[in-house]
């Protein structure tokens, strides 16, 4: 048996601790089974073309539960909620979405007068240390403050060119928006909204923000290590005595010569394992894609699938330039044409890879619930129930009949299926050790990985 058939059986054998628990056997079973079962017995139900009254009726009832339980616990869908009940919130949501850019024309028309760049040489006056401050006052986003600057300015010792300058800045709709805003945020309603966004964690734009991306990709990156480090104790035992012909290479990209990947796939791999030829190119032998959570592989599935697609339209006959950091390998087309999807399945040799213990597998995943509850049915029972009514779960049915017709439901109607499709092909880094350890017959060697 070759190495690669080894390498094969290794895969076919290797625990899948990641896979999804199975449905429950029917509706009652669902219904027992809590609120995220029950739905996701019915949205599969739906998928299958088998729902009936009783599954519409199981989907009714545990939405609405699900609208309850988000409305008095879930932060992001209690903003939502918020948004559509107050005037005021509403307002303030759609001046703050401008924001930025509002912030950037204000100190364009304040720069164009009152940068320090500007001042300089200026003999020391009363109105070059009020441009200084007014100057001040746009960087740190101060806009009343500012409209009373400008509005001194104007009204003391400046000349005609510069109350010009000072009057466009105090009619440019650009600070009435942002005035407006800073006002509207002293709101109860918005501070209460404000509130409710900084419970989902850190605001887009912040450090702490900026923090929390830093430490998940540190956590991408460790995952990435171990199975970079797995595929090289790997080639080491499918390496002849004399010959090391296979090897581990990390951050694959089409390096030329190759069209890009189409828009939503994925055009960069992180751990390939690679089989040398005499001619100087390489056959890939296997690819997987790194997570640091279980749950991020359903929602990268479509990007993997396109990106396989991509790669596999590679001529068979030819090599395709990629990069791995400093080194360009040269790949064998045909290897890259065997990663092509078929039926909706990726090929054997590409699973995705995580190192995370994972307690609980939801049987809902977060995005569809997401989804579900920004449905306009979600907000419109979620607002009776905020006025004290208790509306009838028949109000959410027009979610259950747009779940099979309507583009927008689409990843939650696919979520049990995609779910599935991903985690199949998910493995922990030593999980594919201990089976290809078995496999090439190396005892005790899991825990000995090879340097790349």
């Amino acid at each position: 048996m070759s190495p690669e058939e080894v390498l094969a059986r290794a895969l076919e054998r290797a625990a899948r601790r990641y896979r999804m628990p199975p449905l429950p056997a029917d509706a009652d079973a669902a219904a027992a089974a809590g609120t995220d079962a029950a739905l996701a017995f019915a949205i599969e139900a739906v998928r299958m073309g088998n729902a009936a009254t009783q599954e519409r009726e199981l989907f009714t009832r545990s939405l609405a539960r699900l609208v309850t339980q988000a409305l008095a616990g879930d932060a992001a869908f209690q903003a939502l909620v918020l948004r559509e009940q107050d005037a005021q919130v509403a307002t303030f949501v759609e001046l703050a979405a401008g924001e930025a850019a509002d912030r950037r024309r204000v100190a364009s028309l304040v720069d164009a007068f009152a940068h320090p760049g500007k001042l300089r040489g200026r003999a020391p006056d009363a109105p070059g240390e009020g441009l200084a401050a007014l100057h001040a006052l746009a960087r740190a986003g101060e806009w009343q403050a500012l409209r009373t600057q400008a509005r001194s300015l104007a009204g003391g010792d400046a000349d005609d060119a510069l109350r010009a300058q000072l009057a466009t800045v105090l009619a440019d709709p650009a600070l009435a928006r942002l005035l407006r805003a800073a006002g509207l945020r002293q709101a109860p309603a918005v501070q209460r909204y404000l509130a409710l966004l900084a419970a989902q964690g850190p605001l887009a734009g912040t450090e702490a923000a900026a923090q929390r991306g830093r430490e998940a990709a540190r956590a991408g990156d460790a995952v990435e290590a171990q199975v970079l480090q797995a595929f090289a104790t790997i080639a080491g035992w499918m390496d002849a005595p004399h010959a090391r012909r296979h090897r581990a290479a990390q951050g694959l990209r089409p390096a030329g010569g190759f069209p890009p990947a189409p828009h939503g796939a994925k055009d960069e791999w992180d751990v390939a394992l690679l089989r040398d030829d005499a001619a100087g190119a390489c056959e890939l032998l296997l690819l997987a894609e790194c997570k640091a959570a279980p749950a991020a592989a359903a929602s990268d599935w479509p990007r993997l699938l396109g990106g396989l697609a991509h790669l596999a339209q590679a001529a068979p006959d030819e090599d395709v330039l990629f990069a791995a950091g400093t080194e360009r390998l040269r790949v064998h087309g045909a290897s890259l044409r065997a990663l092509a999807p078929r039926d909706g399945a990726i090929p054997p040799q590409v699973f995705y890879a995580c190192c995370v213990e994972e307690q609980r597998v939801p049987l809902l995943s977060a995005a569809a619930r997401a989804l579900l509850l920004q449905e306009r049915a979600c907000i419109a029972f979620a607002r009776e129930l905020a006025q004290g009514t208790q509306p009838a779960p028949e109000q959410l049915q027009p979610v259950f009949e747009a779940l099979a017709r309507e583009r927008r439901l689409r990843p939650v109607l696919l979520q049990d299926d995609t779910a599935r499709r991903a985690r199949e092909a998910m493995l922990h880094p030593a999980d594919l050790l201990a089976a290809a350890a078995e496999a090439f017959g190396v005892p005790g060697a899991q825990g000995r990985p090879r340097n790349t």
